[in-house]
């Protein structure tokens, strides 16, 4: 048995890549995960602004430890939109506690400032609501 490092499964060693160069002779990751990799490094996959150009998002999915088409079927369950204002992303961000790593969804960039900039504090942010009602009076 070996851990993938990607899904952190553990899984049967038939189902890692040989590697000559791991002390063990196998891949990190599960050939799953490898796959998913591999379709999202060669995919260009998030559009930017003008539609023209494509960025490719590998680094992003390898930061946050998720596969591909984890990432996908977020995008598709927030119909391509932020997961708080529900804006048409044209360039995503994926969101993340920075406590615990944990992916949250997709943001556009307004609003995954706006968090970070609250430092995902719960309480701060509701004093900012309260603030912001008592100022439209």
């Amino acid at each position: 048995m070996k851990l993938c490092y990607t899904c952190n499964q553990e899984k049967d060693e038939s189902q890692f890549s040989k590697d000559k160069e791991k002390r063990d002779g196998l891949r990190s990751q599960c050939k799953v995960c490898r796959k998913d990799y591999q379709r999202a490094r060669l995919s260009k996959i998030a559009p930017t602004a003008n539609g023209e150009k494509y960025v490719n998002i590998t680094n992003r999915l390898r930061k946050h430890r998720i596969t591909y088409t984890h990432y996908r079927s977020m995008l598709t369950k927030q119909n391509n939109c932020c997961a708080i204002c529900s804006q048409v992303l044209s360039r995503d961000h994926i969101d993340h506690c920075h406590v615990t790593g944990k992916v949250r969804g997709i943001l556009c960039r307004a609003c995954n400032l706006g968090l970070g900039m609250f430092k995902d504090d719960i309480e701060t942010m509701k004093k900012a609501i309260d603030y912001l009602r008592r100022s439209q009076d």
